[in-house]
């Protein structure tokens, strides 16, 4: 946890978290929303500008495609098979 007292923002109080990995660490990357009554209690919002972020093998700049709305090849170094 980054800070000790919670923060009030849009959606409710919340607090921010780092993510660390084997690569490094990401502070304030995480901001995890308290349990309560609010719309958004006990959900986790990630900061976009805080970390890499990819598809598959594909880094992304945006926001992440919609998985209902269409289907796309992505390059992967996984095997994938697609089944009907």
């Amino acid at each position: 946890r980054d800070d000790e007292h919670p923060q009030r923002v849009q959606f409710g109080p919340s607090r921010m978290f780092s993510l660390v990995t084997t690569s490094g660490a990401a502070n304030g990357a995480a901001r995890v929303f308290d349990a309560g009554d609010g719309p958004v209690a006990g959900l986790v919002r990630f900061e976009w500008d805080a970390l890499a972020w990819f598809e598959e093998d594909e880094p992304i700049y945006e926001h992440p495609r919609n998985p209902y709305a269409r289907v796309d090849a992505l390059r992967s170094h996984r095997h994938v098979t697609v089944a009907l």
